[in-house]
């Protein structure tokens, strides 16, 4: 039994030997067959002459004239002062283009009536829009109206403080009114015209 046990042992031993030289002995391999050198010359090249004959100067000789030439309406810059020339004659107008807040509207009116109907605060002038930013009425007891017409549409504002900041936009050629409070009370808005 040790006999066998012996042989078994040395054939493992021998198959584990085999093994182990077959995995770390480098292996050739087979390749693809060596490219061939191909031919790249280029035919008809032509012959470029491009040498310096001389100084080079590189850049803007003298100073550049640039203005404003009324006749041709071109900018024109004033090279011995480097400012920009505006003739006094025709200035340039300079305003913000995004702020149309330059005619300024305030009204008033009051409430002659026990109901609380609207009395008439301001009238929109044709061709304009009104930006009302303030509204204001001296005693809501049940609330506050702002009546504008925006786009066509009749548009109500309710508020049940005596003065509300507001963004309300009334339509040329409209009526903005409000309405609330008691017989003798003080209506009022501030804001702004603008061209639509």
């Amino acid at each position: 039994m040790n006999r066998f046990r012996n042989s078994i042992i040395t054939a493992i031993g021998f198959v584990a030997l085999i093994a182990v030289g077959t995995i770390t002995s480098p292996r050739k391999g087979y390749g693809a067959p060596a490219a061939q050198t191909q031919n790249v010359n280029v035919l008809n090249t032509p012959t470029v002459n491009a040498q310096q004959s001389g100084l080079w100067t590189v850049g803007i000789s003298g100073t550049p004239v640039v203005g404003l030439d009324a006749s041709n309406n071109t900018v024109r810059f004033d090279a011995d002062n480097n400012t920009v020339k505006v003739d006094s004659a025709a200035p340039v107008s300079v305003r913000e283009a995004d702020n149309p807040a330059r005619q300024p509207v305030a009204g008033s009116c009051v409430i002659n009536n026990n109901q609380g109907f609207p009395c008439t605060v301001a009238n929109v002038p044709p061709g304009k829009s009104l930006v009302i930013e303030m509204a204001q009425l001296s005693n809501p007891n049940g609330g506050m109206e702002l009546n504008v017409v925006t786009n066509g549409v009749q548009i109500t504002y309710t508020f049940s403080q005596p003065s509300q900041l507001v963004r309300a936009y009334a339509d040329g050629g409209t009526a903005v009114s409000i309405a609330g409070g008691q017989q003798g009370m003080k209506a009022a808005i501030a804001g702004y015209l603008i061209d639509p």
